[in-house]
């Protein structure tokens, strides 16, 4: 999936584990901080500054409360930003983006975090022009 919303123009931002993951699998990851080790630089400072539209947030396999994760949706309800948490949805999002793909996609950004190995990787648009 997240080779699909790099190819229609959506760079990665990931934590340690994935980044390093997917850019071993040949999809560039920007580093984003673990959330408490850097407030300024983690995915919910990401939606408070605005730089995010809508999140996707899985809780994984084992289904167990993550307190990250729920930070991270907690970030986008607040925000009031659309919070997807299943991959289903996620990849009829995809899907509709990649649809549009040939519109500008410089009206929107987002943020989209799956849980990879007790990581998160997010998404926004490279192509913005704020």
């Amino acid at each position: 999936m997240a080779r699909r919303f790099d190819a229609i123009g959506y760079g990665i931002y990931a934590t340690e584990g994935t980044a390093k993951f997917l850019n071993e699998h040949g999809v560039h990851a920007t580093l984003v901080n673990k959330l408490g080790e850097n407030d300024d630089n983690d995915i919910p400072a990401l939606v408070r500054t605005g730089k995010a539209q809508a999140i996707i947030n899985t809780v994984g396999n084992k289904r167990t409360y993550d307190e990250d994760g729920a930070a991270i949706r907690s970030s986008a309800i607040e925000a009031g930003i659309p919070l997807f948490t299943a991959l289903d949805t996620a990849d009829a999002m995809v899907r509709v983006l990649e649809s549009r793909s040939f519109y500008n996609r410089s009206y929107l950004n987002m943020i989209l975090s799956l849980s990879l190995a007790g990581d998160f990787f997010s998404y926004t648009n490279v192509s913005s022009k704020n």
